[in-house]
């Protein structure tokens, strides 16, 4: 069995893991307990991220059109967070995290919390935004901070999950360089929190409507 599931291994898959996991490895929290409970998080909501850039516009039905552009009609599907991280919470509902998540936690660090995976040894937080102007690397870092901040009295690790609502006419970014981790610094902390960003692509046209960019002069 274990040579079956080596030999259908996505190679990229396992290298984007290893990458992320060695990165989260220099925290002072990756301890036992916390990092199987925190790596468990890590690979399914990566599973997720997949899930999302290959679905279809019919596949997913109507559940999912917030992924992709709306037909020939023109018609447009409203996308607040509240379907974002309810859409994720319902992919985790076929995994083996279905008995730790917890959506729309009040009154956890003095706000609601999105998203939060409550194992015995930790509670990690996942917070879940949407962006509509600007979703590079540097734009997305605004967030950070807050998705640490639901990390106060447990392990400095968290998940920021991002719909970018800005994808154009060229297509989206591929998903290995649209998950990375941020670190957060805090005045006296001795250490950074990480918070692994999730870019998930939105509102994308059909491939076969895509166009390259004008070549660089």
């Amino acid at each position: 069995m274990e040579g079956f599931e080596q030999s259908i291994t996505d190679p990229r898959y396992s290298q984007l893991l290893k990458r992320l996991t060695d990165e989260l490895k220099q925290s002072s929290d990756w301890i036992p307990g916390v990092a199987e409970a925190f790596h468990s998080l890590l690979t399914a909501t990566v599973k997720y991220a997949y899930y999302c850039y290959d679905v279809g516009r019919k596949m997913g039905g109507s559940y999912t059109e917030f992924l992709r552009l709306r037909d020939k009609d023109g018609k447009k599907q409203k996308v607040d967070e509240a379907l974002f991280h309810q859409h994720y919470r319902e992919y985790l509902a076929s995994t083996a995290l279905f008995r730790q998540v917890q959506s729309e936690v009040i009154d956890t660090a003095g706000g609601r919390a999105d998203i939060l995976f409550i194992f015995d040894a930790a509670t990690f937080n996942v917070e879940c935004k949407i962006e509509e102007d600007d979703a590079s690397e540097a734009s997305l870092r605004k967030y950070v901070a807050q998705a640490s901040e639901y990390q106060n009295t447990g392990p400095g690790l968290a998940v920021l999950l991002a719909l970018d609502k800005t994808v154009g006419a060229e297509g989206a970014v591929n998903l290995f360089e649209s998950i990375w981790i941020e670190r957060v610094q805090r005045a006296g902390e001795s250490a950074p929190r990480l918070v692994v960003i999730v870019r998930i692509p939105g509102g994308r046209e059909n491939p076969n409507q895509l166009r390259p960019a004008p070549p660089m002069t």
